[in-house]
C-alpha cells in the first residue's frame, strides 16, 4: 500500500477560486478519480474584488477613455450574444461550478505578488515570495497545472515542480498571441481555431509547447469560445495521465518566428463589423431555410486513373429524390465495376450504403440500400483480403467500427463483427503496408454526437490481420490534428503502389470546402509522415461550393462534390 502511494503523481492545481468553468471543473474532477494521481490545491489568497466604479476607474487609467469604451462595448455585445445563444440552444454558456475541497489531498494558501510594467499596464505579472515557494517545495509536486489563476507567471513558481508548470494557450501561437479567446478566428473567418499546451517559462508568451491542436471555427464567437475551451480538455487530461504512467511529458515542439502584432480586445469599429457580418450570415441561413435550400452532395465517375484524370469530363450520377449521394469507393469484381456510396435520406436523417453499377459504355444503374441499419452509415471503405471483399462503413452512431463481408457482389453483404467497440470514429480506412495492416480513422476526443462536426483528429492503429479485433494504437496518436489536414477523404495508390491519403479541408462555417492529396512517406510502429502532393478545389463543374472525397481502382476514378440546392 505504501509503495503504491509513492508511485502516484502529485499534481498541484493553481486556483484563484474553487468556483470555475464547466470545462475546468470536468478536467479536475476527472483527474481526481484517477488512482495514479493525487491533487494538491494551491489556493491564491484573494483579498476580495474591487467594486465596479473602482475597476472602471482603474481600467480607464490603464488604457485611456477611448480604449475603455472599446472594451465596454465589446463586453456588452458579447454578453448580449451569449444570452441569445443560451436561449436558442437551451444551454447556460456562463454557468459556473464549484469544486469540492475534499478532492484535494492537501490545500495550501498562497499570497501572490502582483506587478505591472510601464510597457504593459494591462498585463498583471504574478510571482510568489520565498515562504510560499518553500510551502510548494515541501509538497514534492511532479507537475503544476494552471487552473483559473489569472496573470502572467514569473519567478520560482515556474520551477517549483519536477515536470514543470502546465498551461493552456487558446489560439494558434504562430499567428495569434493575445485574445479574446476564439474571437479573432471568427472575425478573420479562419477555418481553424488553435490551442496549445505548454510548459511555462520566464519568457512571456513563449513557453515550451508540447501539444498543438485545432478545431473547426464556429459561426459565432460565443460558440467558438465554448468549443475551444471544451475540446482542449481531453488533451491536457491525456498528457497528465501519460505523465502519471510514464514519468515523462511529450517532447517539445519546434518554434517559428512570430511576426503578427499582439491581438487585443477589438476596437469599437471592429465590434460593429463583427455584428454586421454575423447578422448577414444568420440572415442568409434563415433565408436558405425558408427557401429549403441547403448544401447537397453528389457523386461522379470517370474512366481514367486519378493521377491523369480531368474531373470536368466526369459523368454525374443523378441523386434520387429526397436523398443525396457522397463518399464514393469503387471496386471491380465478377466482371462488374461498382461504385459504393453513402445514400443519405432526408426523411430519416440517416444514411445507408447503396451501389452504382458502371457499364463499359458509360451508363450506370443505381442499386439502393445494399446495407441499411437503424443507425447512420456512410463512407463505405473497401479492402480485399485473401480473395474476399470487405467493407468498414462509418457507423459512429453505433460507437463501433463494423466489418462486413461481400457474399454476392455487389448487393449482398454479411455483417461479421465489430473490429473496434465503444469508440466514436468516422471515415475509417484499412490497408496493408510493409507486412502489417493499418487502420486510419478520425476519432472524437470528447464523445461528440455529430459526425459532421468536422472531426479533425486522425489516429492510427495496426494489427497483423485486417480481421483482427486487437488493434494497437500508434504511439504518436493523434498523428494529425487539423481541420485542414486531419479528416480522411479516401485512399489512393499510384502505379508503383505508393499510398496517398486524401485529406478533407474545411472552410469557415463550411464542411467539405475542398481536399488535398498527401503521399505517405513513412508509416511504421514508431512514426508517421506525409507530404502534400496536390490540392483539388471545387472548380471542375459550375456552381460548386465544395468537394471532399476521391477514390480510384486505377481504371475508374470516383469523387463527390457539393452545391447549394433547394430540397423539396
Amino acid at each position: 500500500m505504501w509503495e503504491d502511494e509513492l508511485k502516484k503523481t502529485k499534481l498541484g492545481v493553481l486556483m484563484d477560486s474553487l468556483k470555475c468553468s464547466p470545462n475546468l471543473f470536468n478536467l479536475i474532477t476527472t483527474l481526481a478519480t484517477d488512482p495514479n494521481i493525487e491533487l494538491y490545491l494551491l489556493q491564491n489568497n484573494s483579498k476580495g474584488s474591487e467594486n465596479r466604479i473602482k475597476r472602471a476607474t482603474s481600467l480607464i487609467g490603464d488604457v485611456g477613455l477611448f480604449r475603455f469604451i472599446d472594451i465596454v462595448f465589446f463586453r456588452f455585445i458579447i454578453s448580449l450574444e451569449r444570452k441569445i445563444v443560451s436561449i436558442a440552444t437551451h444551454t447556460e454558456l456562463s454557468k459556473q461550478f464549484r469544486l469540492e475541497a475534499e478532492i484535494f489531498t492537501e490545500t495550501i494558501l498562497l499570497t501572490p505578488v502582483l506587478s505591472k510594467t510601464k510597457f504593459s499596464k494591462r498585463n498583471i505579472f504574478v510571482s510568489y515570495g520565498d515562504v510560499d515557494i518553500k510551502k510548494i517545495h515541501m509538497l514534492n509536486l511532479d507537475l503544476i497545472l494552471r487552473g483559473n489563476a489569472g496573470g502572467k507567471f514569473q519567478g520560482k513558481i515556474l520551477s517549483a515542480s519536477t515536470g514543470g508548470f502546465l498551461s493552456f494557450h487558446y489560439g494558434d501561437d504562430r499567428w495569434n498571441r493575445g485574445g479574446p479567446v476564439g474571437f479573432w478566428e471568427v472575425y478573420l473567418k479562419k477555418p481553424a481555431t488553435g490551442f496549445i499546451i505548454q510548459i511555462l517559462n520566464e519568457k512571456l508568451d513563449d513557453g515550451n509547447i508540447i501539444f498543438r491542436g485545432d478545431i473547426s471555427t464556429r459561426l459565432l464567437y460565443t460558440l467558438n469560445q465554448r468549443d475551444i475551451l471544451q475540446k482542449g480538455n481531453p488533451f491536457m487530461e491525456r498528457i497528465i495521465k501519460g505523465y502519471a504512467a510514464t514519468g515523462t511529458l511529450p517532447p517539445v515542439l519546434p518554434k517559428k518566428p512570430y511576426s503578427n502584432t499582439l491581438l487585443k480586445t477589438p476596437k469599437f469599429t471592429e465590434t460593429l463589423t463583427y455584428m454586421a457580418r454575423t447578422t448577414l450570415l444568420l440572415t442568409g441561413i434563415f433565408i436558405d431555410r425558408v427557401l429549403k435550400r441547403q448544401k447537397r452532395w453528389s457523386v461522379a465517375f470517370i474512366r481514367s486513373d486519378w493521377e491523369i484524370t480531368n474531373l470536368s469530363k466526369a459523368t454525374v450520377v443523378k441523386n434520387p429524390e429526397g436523398r443525396f449521394l457522397a463518399d464514393p469507393f469503387v471496386a471491380t469484381c465478377d466482371n462488374q465495376t461498382v461504385m459504393f456510396v453513402e445514400d443519405f435520406h432526408y426523411s430519416t436523417g440517416r444514411g445507408a450504403i447503396s451501389a452504382v453499377r458502371i457499364s463499359p459504355d458509360g451508363s450506370y444503374e443505381f442499386i439502393p440500400d445494399i446495407i441499411r441499419e437503424d443507425f447512420h452509415l456512410s463512407f463505405p471503405y473497401l479492402f480485399e483480403y485473401k480473395g474476399a471483399l470487405y467493407m468498414v462503413p462509418e457507423s459512429f452512431q453505433a460507437r463501433t467500427i463494423r466489418l462486413y463481408k461481400c457474399v454476392q457482389f455487389p448487393d449482398r453483404w454479411e455483417y461479421l463483427y465489430d473490429i473496434m467497440r465503444e469508440v466514436k470514429t468516422v471515415d475509417t480506412m484499412v490497408f496493408e503496408h510493409s507486412g502489417r495492416w493499418w487502420l486510419l480513422t478520425n476519432m472524437s476526443p470528447d464523445g461528440s454526437k455529430d459526425s459532421n462536426e468536422m472531426w479533425n483528429e486522425m489516429c492510427i492503429f495496426s494489427a497483423t490481420s485486417p480481421l483482427s479485433k486487437d488493434w494497437q494504437p500508434h504511439p504518436k496518436n493523434p498523428v494529425c490534428f487539423s481541420p485542414e489536414l486531419g479528416r480522411n477523404g479516401g485512399l489512393l495508390r499510384d502505379v508503383e503502389g505508393t499510398i496517398f491519403r486524401v485529406r478533407q479541408k474545411q472552410g469557415f462555417n463550411l464542411y467539405g470546402k475542398m481536399f488535398s492529396i498527401a503521399k505517405i512517406t513513412r508509416l511504421d510502429i514508431e512514426s508517421y509522415d506525409e507530404a502534400t502532393y496536390c490540392e483539388v478545389e471545387p472548380k471542375f463543374f459550375p456552381g460548386l461550393v465544395g468537394t471532399h472525397h476521391m477514390h480510384s481502382n486505377g481504371k475508374i476514378t470516383v469523387f463527390d462534390f457539393m452545391k447549394n440546392e433547394s430540397i423539396r
